[in-house]
């Protein structure tokens, strides 16, 4: 009642949320480390201090039209 999840089910997000380096997977089928290099962090799941706020106006709008 009070609460909002966001999220995805694609296999690789949690590699592009948090990045990895090289090797942190083991090695595949032919000895190569996974991921074969350092994969930087490249967060897409959140909410910025802008959409915080847009959010917020969003909501207080649909409050007012609810009176």
């Amino acid at each position: 009642d009070d609460t909002a999840v966001a999220g995805t089910n694609v296999i690789y997000a949690a590699l592009q949320q948090f990045g990895a380096r090289r090797g942190a997977f083991g090695r595949d089928a032919r000895g190569r480390p996974m991921p074969w290099g350092d994969v930087p962090a490249r967060p897409f799941l959140g909410v910025s201090d802008a959409g915080r706020k847009a959010i917020r106006q969003v909501l207080l709008s649909h409050f007012r039209e609810a009176d």
